[in-house]
């Protein structure tokens, strides 16, 4: 049985010695502030769309903080509970793998790819020399923990966009996330045998750790495990056209689940036999891909909600506006404004200029019921965001490839020219 209060001791313990050291959470700051500079992208992508920033990106990053130390509980205790160990060798050349691929596309940043060409070439050539079952245990771990975070808040602060569906132009919501994860993780020591029992050591059960130290340790040296600070940051970039962000996040972190399951079960059993670690490292990238190719195509397959197929579409609300105190959602279709029928954006905002200080607007919910709604009070502005009905500027392309991507591109272009 494992000594559960034990550990919570030494868990404390740690947390405690370094908020000691504020220098141990340099690397904290650091992901910080990536995170940082990609939620003001955003803000920027989103100002220029809409007109107004919908969420502040210090808003998005406090939340991101919290939710985002949540999941380094997780997965503490999921390294923890069931002994999972980082790689002997560490991940430098893991992350600095990671680096060149994102040049090609974005979304190759992702562990499951640099971190399953690593292992395979490890596997295959010896090098660099890394304890696989380790590497792909913390690819596992860290897509379980994303899964989490995306199944309960990677809807939150979406984003409305207008995208380009099989040739036409209708509205949508991109849901982009960051989290910085801190979490403890376990590295393995090789010490004398006289300083494995040491005051503080805590007695494992048997059948820990599932994944453990690789190497060799010599007759009068024993492995222990000690509690390693981390600090990662987690991304999820998806986009909601045939469903409401909500689905689409519960979708896609169900597939996620699955793939972090199987990609666990296979790094464990990778201790037992080699095969296995073949698989994990192959089915890391291939996996991984194959889940985004699942969505991309649901995506394809289905029916945009967003379209202004019944009439004037509402897209999103402003916050603190007129439409949003007036009960506007997503996907409402306005039938009348002040008496007025309206067939398309233009029509609604003919309806209230120069001013009025009384709006009616008759709404048709997405369940087809019709509802009246009222407003006291001088408008415009209404605050409402509407899916276009003529061509607009930044239409979202999630495909586009990164720098090195596009000079690969052009040069395919020249070369079958």
């Amino acid at each position: 049985m494992l000594p559960l209060a034990d550990l919570l001791r030494i868990l404390v313990r740690s947390t405690l010695q370094i908020a000691a050291h504020p220098f141990m959470l340099l690397p904290l700051l650091l992901v910080l502030l990536l995170i940082w500079i990609q939620y003001r992208r955003i803000a920027a992508a989103e100002k220029a769309f809409c007109g107004v920033t919908l969420n502040p990106p210090g808003e998005q990053l406090l939340y991101s903080l919290v939710t985002g130390i949540v999941g380094g509980i997780v997965a503490t205790l999921i390294f923890v509970v069931l002994g999972i160990s980082l790689p002997e060798t560490g991940i430098l050349p893991v992350w600095i793998l990671a680096l060149i691929l994102m040049l090609v596309h974005p979304r190759f940043v992702c562990f499951a790819y640099a971190g399953g060409i690593v292992a395979l070439s490890s596997l295959l050539f010896g090098f660099p020399r890394m304890n696989v079952a380790g590497l792909m245990g913390l690819v596992a771990v860290l897509h379980l923990v994303e899964a989490v975070l995306i199944r309960f808040t990677g809807s939150r602060f979406a984003m409305p966009v207008v995208a380009n569906h099989r040739g036409r132009l209708v509205g949508g919501f991109a849901l982009q996330k960051f989290w910085p994860v801190p979490f403890f993780a376990l590295l393995a020591l090789v010490v004398p045998e006289q300083m494995a029992s040491v005051p503080g050591t805590v007695e494992m059960p048997g059948w820990w750790p599932l994944i453990g130290f690789s190497g060799e340790t010599g007759v009068t040296y024993q492995v222990i495990y000690s509690l390693f600070p981390v600090a990662a940051a987690l991304g999820y970039g998806d986009i909601a056209i045939t469903s409401t962000p909500e689905s689409k996040a519960r979708f896609t972190s169900k597939l996620l689940l699955l793939y972090s399951l199987l990609l666990l079960a296979l790094a464990v059993l990778a201790t037992q036999h080699p095969v296995f670690a073949y698989a994990a490292a192959v089915f890391s990238p291939v996996g991984h891909e194959l889940l985004i190719k699942v969505g991309q195509r649901r995506e394809q397959a289905g029916q945009p909600l967003y379209t202004n197929a019944r009439g004037p579409t509402v897209l999103a609300t402003v916050p603190g506006s007129p439409a949003e105190a007036m009960g506007l959602r997503a996907g409402d279709v306005i039938r009348k404004v002040n008496g007025y029928w309206v067939t398309s954006p233009d029509d609604i905002l003919y309806a209230v200029t120069p001013w009025a200080f009384e709006v009616e607007m008759l709404v048709e919910r997405t369940n087809g019921e019709q509802e009246v709604l009222r407003h006291l009070g001088r408008v415009p502005p209404l605050g409402l965001i509407m899916v276009p009905d003529r061509p607009v500027r930044g239409v979202v392309d999630l495909g586009r490839p990164g720098p090195l991507g596009r000079w690969l591109a052009r040069l395919r272009g020249k070369s079958s020219a």
